[in-house]
């Protein structure tokens, strides 16, 4: 829709970006590591840069959307529930090796039973499918947790602040500030949920990261927005040990786990369509309960917490334990600390992991740059709208590949080797990508000719589905090595939360290196001496 003749704005992944793209093309500096520009005063458009209005809906359409997400939740706890069957509060127990083993014997293939059996359709049934739909829920409040701040972000950092000034570096820390606490805090709860088990730490977390939201949600101090979001991450284990305690129910039953972790990329697809929209919409709207204790952020935080708390409560319902399962009788509890970090061929996974987070975060952060030139400078200049459709249609066929496409080529080739191949067609367009686009601008063509579209469309769902769905390929590999390694049970927790930190850290980098390559190579562009050496691909050329 088009409102008072302003252009349409959809709030998606990629919206943060879209302010740093209008930043760079009008000759700001912008922060990378967000999208938010460092002074906002000079722009014709402030709509562009969300910083005071989010999204076109009043009050009474925000209400009505945020009664429909509760809605559909509410229905997926009752799926939920109504899987469990009248037997579920046996797996609420500690020590619930035998309550699994009742609940999943004869009702799924093993590996034995069949080469290449996987958890999928009438197999996948009881304790085991509730475990996946608690996996989902877990996934869902995260993902949107992570992807909800990026539309507001910017704003949110301009109002606790009092000022403009500096918005994008302080915005920048901010938004990194959980990253940071999730490494530091990872180690100590997969030592923790060895001793104690997955279920409880997981319930602590969740709760804790309720309690966090709430708190930020009554924040007004920017240095306490950014305390609350360090001790956010740190008190957040949910990722690590829901991967973990998936993977030791899918091992205890001897049932393939591909199925299940591909699933879990369409939860992560879906929250992220969605938390970047609501958070967006609900930003600078008010409960008319709370009268003067909320702000602007207010409404989305509090959203958040909502989520925590379903998924909360659907952890305690049904969520079984699973970190004894697989352990032999008698074996520690604890493992050698950190000697997963001397084994060679682990850190290659991490490296592989991270490597791969970095490519990802770079694509989604620089292809809204780049789409945002303006025509004078041989640009498309792609409207946020446009951009987040193709974003859209990446999510879309990103979710479609991870739950059908995926799974059957698992079946039939290595991992490794999908991971690998998976890369090919994506290395080969992305440096192409910014200089087709840049060639067709150059020849004339118009922004929405049907060309342009193809390429713009071609290449999101290429990174989109490809390197996305090679998220699923990583997790199963390090499934895979550490079940083979010593006291695998308690090091695979261990082995997760490596995992997560690292692709938390790099994710935090990525948007500021590629970012500043961005600048460096539109800079480039009007130098004639560096003019044959950089230009608007730089980023893409690294990636």
């Amino acid at each position: 829709q088009k409102v008072a003749g302003k252009r349409n704005h959809l709030a998606t992944p990629a919206l943060a970006s879209i302010s740093a793209a209008v930043a760079a093309t009008a000759g700001d500096s912008a922060s990378p590591v967000t999208g938010g520009p460092l002074d906002t005063a000079d722009f014709d458009d402030p709509t562009l840069l969300l910083l005071e209005r989010s999204g076109t809906m009043d009050k009474f359409g925000a209400a009505v959307l945020l009664g429909g997400v509760v809605l559909m939740l509410a229905a997926t706890l009752m799926c939920a529930i109504h899987s469990t069957g009248a037997a579920s509060s046996s797996l609420m127990r500690a020590g619930s090796q035998r309550a699994f083993e009742d609940s999943t014997k004869d009702a799924l293939p093993t590996r034995d039973a069949e080469p290449g059996a996987s958890a999928q359709g009438s197999a996948l049934t009881g304790r085991l499918m509730c475990q996946v739909v608690i996996s989902w829920v877990i996934m869902f409040a995260e993902g949107f947790y992570a992807t909800q701040i990026l539309p507001y972000c910017p704003g949110m950092t301009k109002d606790l602040r009092g000022t403009r000034e500096n918005v994008g570096f302080y915005s920048g820390l901010l938004y990194t500030a959980n990253s940071a606490g999730m490494l530091l805090g990872s180690y100590f709860w997969a030592r923790l949920s060895n001793r104690i088990g997955r279920r409880p730490c997981i319930l602590m977390s969740l709760s804790a990261c309720m309690a966090a939201n709430a708190m930020m949600a009554m924040t007004s101090s920017y240095w306490m927005m950014v305390t609350m979001r360090l001790i956010a991450g740190l008190v957040n284990c949910n990722l690590s040990l829901m991967r973990t305690s998936l993977r030791e129910s899918f091992e205890h039953a001897k049932v393939d786990d591909t199925w299940a972790f591909s699933t879990l990329s369409v939860a992560f697809g879906a929250s992220s369509v969605v938390g970047p929209s609501l958070g967006g919409l609900l930003y600078g709207h008010e409960l008319p309960v709370l009268t003067s204790l909320q702000y602007k952020w207010t409404l989305p935080w509090l959203l958040t917490a909502l989520f925590y708390l379903i998924s909360a409560s659907i952890s305690a319902a049904a969520m079984p334990e699973t970190a004894f399962l697989n352990r032999p009788a008698g074996s520690a509890s604890s493992t050698g600390g950190l000697g997963l970090l001397k084994d060679t061929s682990f850190l290659l996974l991490l490296t592989l992991g991270g490597g791969h987070s970095y490519v990802f975060t770079g694509w989604e952060h620089v292809y809204p740059l780049l789409a945002n030139i303006p025509r004078g400078h041989y640009g498309e200049h792609w409207s946020s709208a446009q951009v987040g459709v193709t974003f859209l249609i990446g999510s879309f066929t990103l979710m479609f590949f991870s739950l059908i496409v995926y799974p059957a080529l698992a079946r039939t080739f290595p991992r490794i080797y999908i991971w690998i191949f998976s890369w090919v067609p994506p290395i080969v367009m992305l440096p192409l990508f910014p200089r087709l686009l840049t060639s067709f601008m150059f020849r004339g063509f118009e922004s929405n000719a049907m060309e342009v579209q193809v390429l713009n469309y071609s290449m999101q769902i290429i990174t989109s589905m490809l390197l996305g769905s090679g998220f699923i390929s990583i997790q199963l590999l390090l499934n895979d090595y550490v079940s083979k390694l010593p006291n695998s049970s308690a090091q695979l927790a261990l082995a997760n939360s490596m995992l997560v930190s690292t692709q938390a850290f790099v994710r935090a980098i990525s948007p500021m290196v590629n970012g500043s390559l961005f600048t460096l190579g539109r800079k480039g562009e009007d130098d004639a001496a560096m003019r044959a050496l950089v230009s608007r691909a730089l980023p893409f050329d690294a990636l």
